[in-house]
């Protein structure tokens, strides 16, 4: 991965699985990392764990199927560490609910840049 000093990224469901693998990855290359999802304990233990090899990273509980907690999660992310690259391991049927962001990111849901 090249080197992404200086910039920002949202990780979704970046507690476990895909999510911490992407945030991990993320945060080697340089990048600073907001970590969101839905279980608060295993978000806290992931923060932890990326801050123990001192990664620039924080977390932000949000249910993702739900626009307002994404906005108030992305909201958070803004205030907190500046202007981000939005990254989303949301499922692609996450993103066909009727309570997925759509049009408010890129159409899909998924990805789009705040």
């Amino acid at each position: 991965m090249k080197d992404l000093s200086g910039k920002t990224a949202f990780v979704t469901g970046a507690a476990s699985g895909v999510g911490l693998g992407i945030a991990t990855a993320l945060a080697q290359a340089g990048a600073k990392v907001m970590l969101c999802d839905i279980e608060e304990a295993a978000l806290a233990k992931a923060v932890e764990g990326m801050k123990q090899t001192n990664a620039d990273v924080d977390g932000v509980r949000a249910d993702v199927s739900l626009k307002a907690e994404l906005k108030a999660a992305a909201e958070a992310v803004v205030g907190h560490m500046a202007k981000c690259t939005f990254s989303s391991t949301m499922p692609e049927s996450a993103a066909d609910s009727p309570t997925a962001p759509g049009p408010t990111l890129d159409g899909t849901g998924r990805s789009a840049s705040i």
